[in-house]
């Protein structure tokens, strides 16, 4: 998925927390979380705007961010209630530790995989590694999808 695709998918789902969401949906979120965070920073900081302006753009980053990551733990076959593991002392750790792991293969007691049923990540020895004419490598797995 990319970094567009998941953002637009994570503010389409920002109060569905029914389904799974696969690692890349997640993680490119994340990302966007952190460039929103930065660029609502460089306005408090550099231009004097009041902080009381930034909490439009952090409640409409937090919401579909707890939603999104109530489908990342359904994809790894864990109720959404796991969330609140964050409010516990290193609680938090365990939550990153969640958000890494691979979802599981198949349907589980969420719904069907977030890809299809793809793979997200191949192995090295599937890759079939060529070169184009501008020295940039072509990477084609064998079998592109299970």
């Amino acid at each position: 998925m990319t970094f567009a695709a998941a953002v637009v998918s994570a503010y389409r789902g920002a109060f569905d927390a029914t389904g799974r969401a696969d690692r890349s949906e997640y993680w490119w979120f994340v990302v966007f979380g952190v460039i929103a965070g930065w660029f609502g920073m460089t306005l408090v900081l550099a231009f004097d705007v009041p902080a009381g302006v930034l909490l439009p753009l952090f409640l409409s980053v937090f919401v579909p961010s707890v939603a999104l990551t109530v489908r990342r733990l359904h994809d790894i076959d864990r109720s959404g209630w796991w969330y609140l593991i964050g409010l516990v002392p290193f609680g938090g750790l365990l939550l990153l530790i969640f958000t890494v792991l691979p979802g599981t293969p198949g349907d589980n007691r969420f719904g069907p995989p977030p890809n299809g049923g793809r793979r997200a990540l191949v192995g090295y020895d599937d890759l079939d590694v060529s070169y184009d004419r501008t020295g940039i490598p072509r990477v084609r797995p064998e079998d592109e999808y299970l």
